[in-house]
């Protein structure tokens, strides 16, 4: 078994006082945030469940029947796909309440199926993943195509089914930075700005000159922080993509960009060696948040450049 691993192991053995045995296994670094948390109380309500609609993606067939037969047991409508594509003609066939969706599967993975759906057909259906694996990273390569949670295999009939009512029936709550779903904004509401300005502007004291300047320094210094990280990223380059998240993480915590300070964490403190497949998903997700950030901040930059500000009027005299 140790040489499975990867080891050799060393014995040593005195007449009379016992055999020692050495060895040395290395193996992936974890912490305790990459533990499965495991959830043994059954739920309050499980009847709030009952008739809601589940997309099971799982291509193992006993990994399959046996989530199946725990979500049937709280009255779910569940509906089986056996990989990415047949997922996405699911999705566009009904509407559904909530995805289980496994990772690693044939002709398309959980990944790329996720992806689709949010970037092609703009799903926002809660998509929960469904990993074998706790390793770090792995959380945060899920949350970085789109998916909003996840459950690690093997899991309890009860902590499957207290992720299902988390999601479909209670404002949820993200791991690790990922959005929650928004309540529909009413119409003609303006839209939730991706960054915040008030501590800029609590800075500034009223000096617009100086708002204007903070604001086209981000811009400047994010497209080429930008730029770093895509090439760092296509050389394999850990040490730049890491460098690189921690310059530019300080001023996305000053704006208050939330899910790209939790992009820039995972690059920043990634312990493993160069993988493409789990560190290009995160590279995209910071490098389409932020750009639209820069749209976004770009605008209100033109917009400040223009406003009239008005100017303190002296009180009249008595």
């Amino acid at each position: 078994m140790v040489r499975l691993m990867g080891c050799e192991l060393t014995i040593e053995s005195e007449k009379n006082q016992g055999t020692t045995s050495h060895f040395c296994l290395c193996l992936p670094t974890g912490t305790v945030a990459d533990l499965p948390q495991r959830k043994s109380a059954a739920i309050t309500n499980p009847q709030e469940l009952r008739g809601k609609r589940i997309l099971l993606v799982e291509d193992n067939e006993y990994n399959r029947l046996l989530a199946k037969t725990f979500l049937a047991n709280a009255d779910l409508q569940v509906t089986e796909a056996e990989h990415g594509e047949e997922a996405i003609a699911r999705v566009q066939e009904r509407t559904f309440d909530l995805i289980l969706m496994d990772v690693q599967m044939p002709v398309l993975d959980g990944f790329q199926t996720t992806q689709y759906l949010r970037q092609q057909l703009g799903l926002t259906t809660p998509i929960i993943a469904l990993t074998a694996s706790a390793i770090n990273g792995e959380k945060e390569k899920c949350l970085a195509v789109g998916m909003n949670d996840y459950l690690t295999k093997p899991f309890y009939e009860n902590e499957l089914l207290q992720l299902v009512h988390d999601w479909v029936l209670r404002p949820p709550i993200g791991l690790a930075g990922a959005p929650a779903q928004a309540a529909p904004l009413p119409a003609g509401s303006p839209p939730i700005p991706l960054y915040k300005l008030d501590i800029l502007l609590n800075t500034a004291r009223g000096n617009q000159k100086f708002v204007e300047s903070m604001l086209q320094t981000f811009i400047d210094g994010t497209y080429s922080a930008l730029r770093d990280l895509n090439q760092a990223l296509e050389v394999g380059n850990v040490h730049a993509l890491r460098a690189t998240a921690h310059k530019l993480r300080p001023s996305l915590v000053h704006l208050q960009i939330q899910p790209a300070v939790t992009l820039m964490d995972s690059l920043e403190h990634w312990d493993g060696v160069f993988n493409y497949d789990d560190m290009q998903p995160l590279v995209e997700a910071a490098d389409r948040l932020l750009r639209q950030v820069l749209a976004d901040m770009a605008t209100e930059l033109e917009t400040r450049r223009h406003a009239i500000i008005p100017q303190p009027t002296e009180a009249a005299g008595n």
